[in-house]
């Protein structure tokens, strides 16, 4: 029984140590989350010169990405040497280059219960490739907050810590960035990376 608890607790704390690292993530990156997809199947532009290990090129931060078909097995390593390990999904909209970021594997336990309580949230990054790596452009919950105070039933979301989180269909999300992502704001700095 002791045993037990004692394998319980180190569980309760890998859990409560990769929820950090994957909300520090999220507001570091300052990405749109979302619990649908932003891609459909006849959006999915996969690049082989995505494929490669990547540093950041002012920092430590990296990136080994994987092609797997239509997707990509990414695993991010951050600045302090916490890795995270996604799937990726390059997708274009008006001939633009966009990523798809869903976290895999953040928990590893037994509880089907826990397990049912967890849900990988999508995120949004536009991706300018080049022939020395790729910037990624992370998409920013600022604007989308301010814009859906005035724009409310544009698309369906919900508020989660003032941050908001879309729930809208897969189409429905394409619609909203086909119609904003050229606006000022709508993108936050990119952050380059270049090819190992």
């Amino acid at each position: 029984m002791i045993r037990q608890q004692a394998h319980d607790g180190q569980i309760m704390k890998k859990r409560l140590f990769m929820s950090l690292i994957v909300a520090a993530l999220l507001l570091s990156l300052g990405c749109i989350p979302s619990i649908n997809p932003y891609y459909r199947k006849d959006t999915r532009s996969p690049k082989k010169e995505f494929e490669g290990d990547f540093t950041q090129n002012e920092g430590a931060e990296k990136w080994q990405i994987e092609g797997a078909g239509n997707t990509y097995k990414i695993v991010h390593t951050d600045d302090d040497g916490n890795e995270g390990k996604f799937l990726g999904v390059l997708f274009t909209v008006d001939d633009t280059l966009f990523l798809d970021l869903e976290p895999r594997k953040m928990f590893s336990t037994e509880n089907t219960l826990y397990r049912y309580h967890v849900m990988p949230m999508h995120t949004l990054f536009k991706i300018a490739l080049d022939e020395s790596g790729f910037t990624l452009i992370p998409s920013n919950p600022e604007w989308v907050k301010k814009y859906l105070k005035v724009n409310p039933t544009e698309v369906p979301h919900v508020m989660k810590d003032d941050l908001p989180i879309l729930t809208g269909s897969t189409e429905q999300l394409q619609e909203f960035i086909a119609s904003h992502h050229l606006s000022d704001d709508f993108f936050s700095k990119g952050t380059k990376f270049n090819r190992d």
